[in-house]
């Protein structure tokens, strides 16, 4: 399938330039738009990315903007003016070019955005697909409606908290999407029980966390949240499994999810739940928790959130 390419900006020898170097690209399919105010036709092409004119980009911020923040299309901009170029990418635009224009820098340029364009398109692909095998593992046991999206919320707030880095995120958000994936292989006799469990059930449910590492091992995307799916059952004072880590040994982003997992365990109704406890009771169990079973810090931030006045 060709590229999509936008070209905006009224006809002149610059625009005939980039339309030149552009049309011998093979890979390309180039639509021009010369009046600045047909700059909403692109909504229709839905490019991989958009070259535009500073003086069309500069006019119409805000549809630019959406063009990048709600679509995800990268936006480069053409300029002749130098003193343009941090203006234009300090309000959005991805990449600015000053002409006089280098084809041999300009095309490598337009080539890595419209990269990041596909590589984002791959990213919500992988995750709409992860977001399908979660509501999978949920469907096993009614009692956990919307376990895995309210853990999946928490995880992620402690974490945008605690200052973790997009790619940090973006694990966790995985993992925590993932962490009981493993329960698909658990006898829904087993997950569906009323009543406590046997200890020799009890064995087999504290098996989904090795069996979750198992099944997601062989995915290349999901190496780095393997941690999360594996830990995330572990406790600070090392009581926990499968393996039995103790604090810090325990990694980080399974430690954020196992507070967030408790907190949701407690505070929702299970099968083995059917009277969960109210917000501020929740909350005395996570502080009478905290240190022994969860991490202390942790524990902190997540409460201070909750607490906080909305």
């Amino acid at each position: 399938m060709k590229t999509r390419l936008t070209l905006i900006g009224e006809k002149d020898q610059n625009t005939d330039r980039i339309l030149d170097i552009l049309s011998h690209v093979r890979e390309f399919r180039v639509f021009h738009i010369p009046a600045p105010e047909e700059s909403r036709k692109t909504y229709l092409i839905n490019p991989h990315a958009i070259v535009v004119h500073s003086k069309t980009f500069l006019k119409f911020p805000r549809l630019f903007r959406e063009l990048k923040e709600v679509h995800s299309i990268p936006i480069v901009v053409y300029t002749s003016h130098p003193q343009e170029e941090t203006m234009c990418l300090e309000m959005g635009a991805n990449d600015v070019i000053v002409l006089p224009l280098h084809e041999k820098a300009f095309l490598p340029r337009l080539k890595n955005q419209v990269k990041v364009r596909r590589l984002l398109e791959e990213m919500e692909r992988v995750d709409n697909v992860l977001f399908t095998i979660a509501k999978i593992v949920e469907a096993k046991d009614y009692y956990t409606k919307g376990h895995i999206q309210r853990v999946t919320s928490y995880s992620y707030s402690i974490g945008l908290t605690m200052g973790l880095t997009e790619r940090e995120l973006k694990t966790l958000k995985i993992g925590a999407l993932l962490h009981d994936i493993g329960k698909i292989a658990i006898p829904d006799a087993i997950l569906t029980k009323k009543g406590p469990l046997t200890p020799e059930e009890m064995e087999v449910i504290k098996r989904h966390p090795i069996l979750g590492y198992r099944i997601c091992k062989p995915l290349a995307t999901m190496k780095e949240a393997l941690d999360i799916i594996l830990y995330h059952h572990e406790r600070w004072d090392g009581t926990g499994y499968p393996k039995g880590l103790k604090g810090g040994d325990i990694p980080l982003l399974a430690r954020i999810v196992a507070v967030a997992d408790v907190f949701d365990a407690i505070s929702s109704r299970r099968i083995y739940n059917s009277n969960p406890l109210s917000r501020e009771e929740s909350f005395k169990v996570l502080e009478k928790a905290s240190g022994k079973e969860l991490d202390p810090e942790i524990v902190d931030i997540f409460l201070k959130g909750l607490r906080k006045p909305t």
